[in-house]
């Protein structure tokens, strides 16, 4: 039998999914492969405190950063106007 999911349901996927793979991809932004697996012994699976030398230093482990902040705030101008853009939404998102 298939579920139905609501808008709800389904843009709160979406904002998890992103706000996860922001947190969890925070610990080895612009490393390699080779670099990653060097560092936290292979692939990483779960969230991990940020090394000194990446952008999202400083952070603690399942911490969000930009990457996910910029686009949820957004969306949530967009919920609250429901859904109609304007130059008006994009102004109160940027000084949010």
């Amino acid at each position: 039998m298939r579920q139905t999911l609501s808008r709800y349901d389904r843009v709160l996927g979406c904002l998890l999914g992103a706000a996860v793979g922001d947190a969890m991809g925070a610990a080895t932004e612009t490393m390699s492969t080779r670099q990653i697996e060097k560092r936290f012994g292979g692939r990483v699976c779960d969230f991990q405190t940020p090394p000194d030398d990446v952008l999202a230093r400083g952070r603690k482990a399942g911490q969000i950063t930009d990457a996910f902040s910029i686009p949820y705030i957004l969306t949530k101008q967009l919920i609250n106007s429901e859904g109609k853009a304007s130059r008006h939404l994009g102004e109160a998102a940027l000084l949010e």
